[in-house]
């Protein structure tokens, strides 16, 4: 008698744990022809949800994947754009900087020849001043005729025209 009180607690209880299954969730019976047909009609209009959701899913997946290639080219060749346009605009500096700089060169010596010209005109003309004293002189000395000629080779000598 005490195994049956047992078996009868450890089954009451067991059933305790159980849920009731509401009424819309029992399974309808196979031998009832008309509920069979719905629960056929029900299948096949899962199976036509389920193919439409998976085509869908499909469509997404494949418009994500367009999307993330067309964006992945797009940066790919925005990025490409922007490392040749920074590739020569620093080409173009370098070659602004080497312009300036043998622009100001140039100017430099300009202004240094022009400076040098200044104390190559005094030079000149005391050179002519100078010439014109030896040719006076050679004039009256022989021996400073001598002297002129010798000089006057010199300064072809030297690459010089005098």
């Amino acid at each position: 008698m005490g195994d049956r009180e047992e078996q009868g607690e450890g089954a009451g209880s067991s059933l305790e744990l159980e849920a009731p299954i509401p009424e819309t969730q029992k399974e309808i019976p196979i031998s009832d022809g008309i509920a069979f047909n719905n629960q056929s009609a029900i299948f096949q209009a899962i199976e036509v949800v389920e193919r439409d959701s998976l085509a869908i899913a499909q469509s997404f997946t494949s418009l994500f994947a367009s999307l993330r290639l067309a964006l992945s080219e797009s940066t790919s060749t925005s990025l490409h754009h922007m490392q040749c346009f920074t590739d020569a605009t620093g080409r173009l500096q370098e070659s602004v900087l080497d312009a300036a700089t043998k622009g100001n060169r140039y100017i430099n010596s300009c202004l240094r020849l022009n400076e040098e010209m200044k104390s190559v005109d005094g030079l000149a003309s005391q050179l002519r001043e100078g010439w014109g004293g030896i040719l006076h002189r050679s004039q009256q000395e022989p021996r400073s005729m001598q002297v002129m000629k010798n000089l006057k080779k010199a300064c072809r000598c030297s690459g010089r025209s005098c």
